[in-house]
């Protein structure tokens, strides 16, 4: 007879097949306007990283090139140009390949307007996908169908299996429930620089039960309420009445919990998420935390980035970032004729 030790032991090293789904939305706001421009200098767009919860190492990100891909553009007539995309799985998974099975849907107001299905092995850091996703033209021609309020919405569904011992996954659901990045009390309490007795940071480690928690596209973020009301009028105005849960639309999760983080620590991720914190910023009237993305944003210009930063200095009213871009792409010439390049907005709030 095995001992109790034993019996546990046996428990934790059988391996066990877990079936996984996940479901991700993703709103690409100005769609028309800023990709379908023939100024457009974008080649593609990424969404957030995305995957299951009770699945912390495996995620995903989806691609999506406006003008086509290199395969989709090197062969297109005109007048038959297409969308590429693609679903990828991320280089930051644990996994160097993982059988999947996908969709890719357009929602309409009402009802999927397109849909796309695979069935493939994917290999961390690339992916599966479409090169002639769908018609350019038929896009822009059936907007008020494709494009509701000049935006698209993509649904992505990915299913896959992956073979686990009961150890792995209770460890792995420990690490995911140690590390949810999107409570401002889990970053406070890895933090052991509080600054002065009377700072926010230090009042909010002192007081650490939560009163509201925001909802943004099925992720949340958790705060005090008196933290964020005193972080700018706009915000107070969204915290003011009794709600304990309150639903934002119309900007992204990891931007949003970036920004709380910010209230918090005065401390963010620029270097992955400068784009969607000016976004963020700009929304609630943030002035600090915008100042702050502005710098960041103008200490990486570059030849390459110019026309990206002027673009979202465009999009979110800087006209610092739009004066500092316009320098360098003044100095660039477009052509053999000399003529200098003009730009509009090529980016967009994802």
């Amino acid at each position: 007879m095995m001992s109790d030790e034993e019996n546990v032991g046996e428990f934790l090293s059988v391996t066990r097949a877990v079936h996984y789904h996940v479901v991700h939305t993703w709103r690409i706001e100005s769609y028309e306007q800023y990709f379908s421009s023939t100024k457009c200098h974008l080649t593609f767009i990424n969404s957030s990283v995305f995957g299951h919860e009770d699945d912390p190492g495996t995620k995903w990100t989806l691609q999506l090139f406006p003008k086509g891909d290199k395969e989709a553009s090197s062969n297109a007539i005109p007048g038959t140009e297409t969308i590429s995309f693609f679903i990828n799985l991320d280089k930051s998974s644990d996994m160097p390949e993982l059988p999947a099975k996908y969709s890719v849907e357009i929602l309409g107001e009402d009802r999927i307007v397109h849909k796309v299905t695979g069935d493939n092995t994917f290999k961390r850091g690339s992916g599966w996908g479409r090169s002639k996703f769908m018609k350019m033209d038929e896009l822009l021609k059936d907007k008020a169908v494709f494009l509701v309020n000049d935006a698209m919405t993509i649904r992505c569904t990915v299913q896959y299996t992956k073979h686990i011992t009961n150890q792995e996954r209770k460890k792995k659901r420990r690490n995911s429930n140690s590390s949810a990045s999107t409570e401002p009390s889990k970053i406070l309490n890895t933090d052991t620089n509080f600054g002065s007795p009377g700072s926010p940071q230090r009042l909010a480690h002192s007081f650490p039960w939560h009163d509201i928690t925001f909802v943004i596209s099925g992720s949340y973020v958790r705060a005090h309420k008196w933290i964020v009301a005193a972080s700018c009028p706009f915000l107070a105005q969204l915290v003011r009445g009794g709600e304990s849960v309150i639903k934002v639309e119309g900007v992204d999760a990891e931007g949003f919990a970036q920004m709380i983080r910010f209230i918090y620590t005065g401390e963010c991720d620029l270097v992955n998420n400068s784009y969607k914190l000016m976004a963020v910023a700009n929304k609630f009237k943030l002035e600090s935390l915008f100042i702050k993305c502005e710098e960041y944003l103008v200490s990486i210009l570059n030849k390459t980035s110019c026309y990206m930063i002027y673009s979202v200095g465009d999009m979110h009213c800087s006209s610092r970032l739009k004066n500092e871009a316009l320098r360098i792409i003044e100095s660039l010439e477009c052509g053999s004729d000399g003529n200098k390049m003009s730009i509009q907005g090529t980016i967009a709030v994802i």
